[in-house]
């Protein structure tokens, strides 16, 4: 949904006084993270394609686009993506269906100069990000129905046709799906047979490969990913576009140099599947059909290792792979397993926090209890251990010594880190009924338990109790379409 709900400016409520759990967004940290990763990227002349599954919203993915929140202003119709911001990628349906819906209202088509409204040439177009959407899970013949339905409606939000050099008409959108065993090509296939209308439209494809992650894919370097490939060329029904790795086992790190090997593997497994796919090409098909794998888009990372990737795609490297782009999504709200990575440099980053009251204190036993359980912060775990942090409101630093111990659906138990009879429970800093917030161990996570974002403006990043609540977003939710 694009929705947005900002309350009244005579009635907006404090942080203090909203419903607990809350989930909270930091517009201030949210912009600076984004703005951040375009700006590198735009130095390192990398693409970017931003996985959009941490907020689900789409002002969180027009900040990962454009770098600022002028969503709903006049700019909207004629923005300029001066951000090597390809296009999006989504975890589930609703997700690409807030993204078409966002097309149709913006009206913002890739053959329209957004100087002067004039149509121009193809290598002249203005990339617009949410005409461009990657299925980022593999794809089940039961969603192709809803998937093509979805590409339809993009079409005619997004499209304005030209005319190639063949003949035949270009389209400027997309929605992509990803595949990673013979049986899917099968599956189009058989869903496109059944269609009426003809000619059918080929799906886009993209190949997931696996270059060490073992989550899903394709082994890269194995002869099942070049017999993909091939059996893709070689269908009327599917176009191959790319290929999608992510680096999800940097996740564990927090060594540079073993991050380093996570990527060089990436990197080296995927120049390995591009240099048997073209080989396989000339033995099989016509001389220029190896020209095909120089095209297909390179979709690789995660935010651990969101810039380490470019450093190892350079000709000296002689494995140099063109069209690389990088597919960062957690960066912007971070959490604390981000900030044991390495990713995010310090708590001011984590843009997104669950709000919690106080609501029971044991002096038998030196706990708290707060009103936020794993229906909150669910029950992930990170290396620093304890379920999240608590925050001081004040300092913006993580308050010392106390541990959130444990979870239970609704309530989460707090305690002093040394449970030793010695150190007593400050109870008077968590008076019954206040305020706390809390770093999520996983943001992805915690975010999806919640049908709304609270939103403040907040550059000291401390998340006091005062802040003013500026704003309200809904993110796509569920599995389905209509």
């Amino acid at each position: 949904s694009k929705k947005s709900h900002p309350p009244k400016n005579n009635s907006r409520l404090l942080l203090s006084e909203l419903p607990t759990p809350s989930f909270v967004i930091n517009k201030y940290s949210l912009i600076q993270n984004c703005q951040q990763i375009l700006d590198s990227a735009k130095d390192r002349n990398l693409k970017i394609r931003p996985h959009i599954k941490t907020h689900k919203t789409f002002q969180g993915c027009w900040i990962q686009a454009y770098g600022d929140c002028t969503f709903g202003t006049s700019k909207d119709n004629n923005h300029n993506n001066n951000n090597n911001v390809t296009g999006f990628v989504t975890s589930t349906l609703p997700e690409i269906q807030m993204l078409v819906n966002a097309a149709t209202t913006l009206k913002i088509t890739t053959a329209v100069s957004p100087s002067n409204g004039t149509t121009i040439q193809q290598s002249q177009q203005t990339t617009n990000p949410f005409c461009d959407i990657l299925y980022g899970v593999p794809i089940s013949a039961s969603k192709l129905p809803m998937i093509d339905k979805l590409r339809q409606q993009l079409q005619q939000s997004c499209d304005v046709d030209g005319q190639e050099q063949d003949g035949t008409t270009s389209k400027s959108s997309c929605i992509h799906i990803l595949v990673d065993h013979m049986e899917q090509i099968t599956a189009v296939e058989e869903y496109l047979n059944k269609k009426s209308q003809s000619p059918q439209q080929p799906f886009s494809v993209f190949i997931k490969l696996d270059t060490g992650y073992h989550r899903a894919g394709v082994p890269a370097t194995s002869p099942k990913a070049i017999q993909l490939a091939m059996r893709i060329h070689e269908s009327p029904f599917v176009n191959l576009v790319g290929v999608y790795s992510h680096c999800g086992h940097s996740y564990n790190i927090n060594e540079q140099d073993k991050l380093h090997d996570i990527v060089t593997t990436d990197m080296e497994q995927i120049h390995t599947f591009l240099t048997s796919f073209r080989s396989e090409l000339q033995k099989k098909t016509q001389p220029s059909s190896p020209s095909i794998v120089d095209d297909l888009i390179v979709s690789v990372g995660s935010t651990p290792s969101v810039f380490h990737h470019e450093h190892l795609n350079t000709p000296s490297s002689n494995k140099e792979i063109p069209n690389l782009e990088i597919h960062p999504g957690n960066y912007t709200l971070y959490d604390r397993q981000q900030l044991w990575t390495g990713a995010c440099q310090n708590e001011s980053q984590i843009a997104g926090r669950v709000i919690a009251r106080v609501i029971g204190h044991y002096e038998d036993r030196n706990t708290i209890l707060l009103d936020a359980g794993a229906l909150a912060l669910t029950k992930e775990t990170t290396p620093q251990g304890g379920m999240c942090s608590i925050m001081n409101g004040t300092t913006g630093t993580v308050y010392p010594n106390v541990v959130c111990l444990k979870v239970s659906q609704e309530v989460t138990i707090v305690q002093m880190a040394d449970s030793s009879t010695s150190c007593t429970f400050p109870f008077q800093d968590f008076p019954l009924g206040s305020i706390v917030n809390l770093l999520p161990n996983h943001s992805c996570l915690s975010a999806a338990c919640f049908d709304k974002y609270y939103i403040i403006d907040d550059p000291t990043c401390t998340f006091s109790p005062n802040q003013e609540i500026i704003d309200e977003w809904i993110p796509a939710k569920g599995f389905t379409i209509n």
